[in-house]
């Protein structure tokens, strides 16, 4: 049985990352003006909690690949950050929030083409399942002129993320600190986020309330937030701990239905349902085959 710490430490940063879908939607900024601010602010906090343990970025790798690895990282979640901000804009807290967690059927879907392991039937079955709730959810009994911007940006931040937690995972098989790691992506992601918030007029706060919301979205959805996912990813399997992470669209959607007034139809909360069985039967599925398979002498 999985350990208590990771799994609360995941239980943690799953409810801190529901909060920060509420908070982009509340920002008087573009998409990427939020997310620039969301790492920039970030930086700081890593930067303290890594000078609380000097050693940690002494203890490096020098390797290349743990370099280019962390890269890929950075680069995967920038786009995954810019993208998932521009669907908050464009549709539902709730809908967004649901749909960026789709990840897991993109690796499916990269098993098919032979990318990875190719997936077993259960998961296919799960896949259509998906894709059935999420007809019910963005199309049916919407006028057929409805723009689905939204929903679309929502499904490709799905596919960023769920690349990037693949390479991350690849990274904590190195010997450093999550701490260590997530101040190289957050500094990598503000660098890289920096001009497209150039590009936008580089807007400053004019309020205390502004600036206010912009550090709970740093804390909630960058610093402790995936700094807790960070920390579990390691312990736990990738198909518990996307289960854990569902605690995010729920956590979103009951948020935005009390301080947004964001109301969902009895339709769109029968595809979120069909969603949700979706990817809570494939996590099941995986991680009782994992459990099967692993024997210990």
């Amino acid at each position: 049985m999985p350990e208590v710490v990771p799994i609360l430490s995941l239980l943690g940063g799953a409810a801190l990352l529901g909060v920060a879908p509420v908070i982009v939607k509340t920002l008087p900024f573009e998409a990427e003006v939020s997310a620039f601010y969301r790492v920039l602010l970030a930086v700081p906090f890593m930067l303290l909690f890594c000078a609380l343990a000097p050693t940690q970025l002494s203890r490096l790798p020098r390797t290349g690949r743990f370099y280019s690895l962390t890269l890929l990282a950075i680069v995967l979640f920038s786009a995954d950050l810019a993208v998932m901000h521009l669907a908050i804009r464009y549709t539902d807290v709730a809908i967004a929030s649901l749909l960026t967690n789709c990840a897991p059927f993109f690796v499916v879907l990269m098993g098919t083409v032979g990318i990875i392991d190719k997936p077993r039937k259960i998961e296919l079955l799960c896949l259509l399942l998906a894709i059935t709730g999420l007809y019910v959810l963005c199309i049916k009994e919407k006028p057929i002129s409805r723009d689905h911007a939204g929903e679309a940006l929502a499904l490709l931040a799905a596919f960023f993320y769920a690349a990037y937690i693949v390479s991350i995972k690849k990274v904590r098989q190195y010997e450093c600190t999550p701490t260590s790691i997530m101040l190289l992506i957050t500094t990598g992601c503000s660098l890289l986020l920096f001009p497209l918030f150039i590009m936008s007029g580089a807007p400053l706060p004019h309020e205390l309330s502004t600036w206010a919301l912009l550090l709970a979205l740093a804390l909630c959805g960058q610093v402790f937030g995936q700094l807790l996912v960070t920390l579990a990813l390691k312990r736990l399997a990738a198909s518990f701990s996307s289960l854990i992470l569902l605690l995010q669209p729920v956590v979103a959607t009951a948020l935005s239905w009390s301080l947004l007034d964001e109301v969902l139809t009895t339709t769109q909360l029968s595809g979120m349902t069909i969603i949700l069985l979706a990817i809570t039967a494939s996590s099941l599925s995986s991680g009782q085959t994992k459990q099967q398979g692993s024997t210990r002498a």
